[in-house]
Formats: C-alpha cells, sequence, structure tokens
C-alpha cells in the first residue's frame, strides 16, 4: 500500500542505473520519501510495515575494516595523507612564510605584503604546532589503551611520554615568540616602538620554530618506532593466540 515503506537511501551509482519515473527493482515511486514512520491504514489481520528505508540489494560497498593493529591509527583507509606528515608539512610551511616575511621586512619597500605573510604564518604556525601536542597526546593515548586492552607490560606509554615533552615546552616558547613578534609588528606600523625591537624578536621566533621543528620531528619519529614496537608485539600474541603450539 502506498506511503508504507521508505525510500531507498539517496545512492548516485542506484540513481543512474534506476529508470526515470521508478527507483532500484522497480518498486513504485509512490512511497514515504521522509522514511520518517510507517503509513496509517493497516491490512485486515496485519500490522503495518515499518518507516525504515528500504536496503537495496547492491550498490552498497562494504564496511571498512578497522586497522589490523589496533594503535596504528595512521593506516585507515580514509586518513589518505598521514596526519603527522600534514603537521610537518604545516610547520614548514609557516617558518617558510616567516622567513619570507623577514625577508621582506629587510627590504622595506612592501611593508603590505610584509604584514600580510606575516599575519597568515603566525596564525598557520600557532595552529600547526598546537595540533602537533594534541596529536603527540593522541598517541599517547592509543599506546595506552592498547597495552591495557591487549595485557602488554613494559615502558611503552612512558616512552611516548618522555619523547612527546620536550615538544611541550619548545612548542610553547615558539608560539609566544611568534605572537609577540607579531602583536609588536603593530607598534612599529604606528610608529610606537622602533624596528630593531620588532626585527630582534622576530629573528628569535624564527630560531624557536626551527628548533620547535627539529624536536617535533624527533618526538614523531620516536613515537612511530614505539608504535610499530607495539603493534608487533600485539600481532605476535593474537598470532600465538589463534594458532596455538601443540605441546
Amino acid at each position: 500500500m502506498a506511503c508504507e515503506i521508505g525510500t531507498p537511501e539517496a545512492d548516485a551509482d542506484r540513481r543512474l542505473r534506476a529508470p526515470f519515473t521508478r527507483i532500484d527493482e522497480r518498486v513504485d515511486p509512490r512511497v514515504d520519501a521522509e522514511g520518517a514512520e510507517a503509513g496509517a491504514r493497516e491490512r485486515q489481520q496485519m500490522t503495518a510495515a515499518s518507516g525504515g528505508n528500504v536496503e537495496g540489494p547492491y550498490g552498497r560497498s562494504c564496511p571498512r575494516a578497522e586497522p589490523r593493529y589496533p594503535v596504528d591509527d595512521e593506516r585507515r583507509r580514509y586518513n589518505r595523507v598521514p596526519l603527522a606528515q600534514a603537521l610537518v608539512t604545516a610547520v614548514l610551511f609557516s617558518l617558510a612564510g616567516l622567513i619570507a616575511t623577514a625577508f621582506l621586512g629587510l627590504r622595506g619597500t612592501d611593508v603590505t605584503r610584509h604584514i600580510s605573510y606575516g599575519f597568515f604564518s603566525a596564525l598557520v604556525g600557532l595552529l600547526a604546532h598546537s595540533m602537533m601536542m594534541f596529536y603527540l597526546i593522541g598517541k599517547g593515548k592509543a599506546v595506552k589503551d592498547a597495552m591495557a586492552e591487549h595485557g602488554v607490560s613494559g615502558d611503552y606509554y612512558r616512552r611516548v611520554a618522555a619523547a612527546r615533552k620536550p615538544v611541550f615546552s619548545i612548542g610553547t616558547v615558539a608560539m609566544a615568540a611568534t605572537m609577540v613578534a607579531a602583536i609588536l609588528g603593530a607598534s612599529v606600523d604606528t610608529g610606537v616602538m622602533p624596528p630593531i625591537v620588532h626585527a630582534m624578536i622576530a629573528y628569535g621566533a624564527i630560531a624557536c620554530n626551527v628548533g620547535a621543528l627539529k624536536i617535533e620531528v624527533s618526538a614523531l619519529a620516536a613515537s612511530s618506532r614505539i608504535v610499530d614496537e607495539l603493534n608487533s608485539i600485539i600481532a605476535a600474541s593474537q598470532g600465538s593466540a589463534n594458532h596455538p603450539t601443540s605441546p
């Protein structure tokens, strides 16, 4: 009966294969387009059909499998570009922008571009360093949860915490120096502060960002090695559990 079933979910592949006036499997189009509730009428001695959406027999992809290893969160299919590489690229992009800003400031011929480059590079650097910290925190939590879930003993979490600890200090200093340099640039533009003070702080901010980049790359490499070690131990334990050896 009309409006007793819901329409199939929108699917580009299904719409292309379906006839113009009908939907998949030649179901009559007089259906509940919202799929929210069943039709009000009932057949004699029969309950009304449910109001859920109709599932087509094809055109649906298989559920995406979870990664083989619990803490290997960078091998998920939806994560085409590893997050760690994206963060390092963002830090490099910000550092290049700061260097270009300093070069334009030394020339002194294009103040508008100097201000634009400095403002944009400072924002990108602040976002990249803060996201780097959150990423390393999440990596450590994933290691800790995997160890608790699979009963793995060892100092893996302590090693991850030790590798990421310098990132928080140098990253905070780099962000603070970048913000101070950007704020003092406005003072120079209004004539309140001499340009040499802004220049010295800007050079210090660039040096802090270079040091932060080096430490962040080292922390990412160390955490990746620790994750690989933990993944191999978990895989070995799962393999021995699935295929026990005979006494």
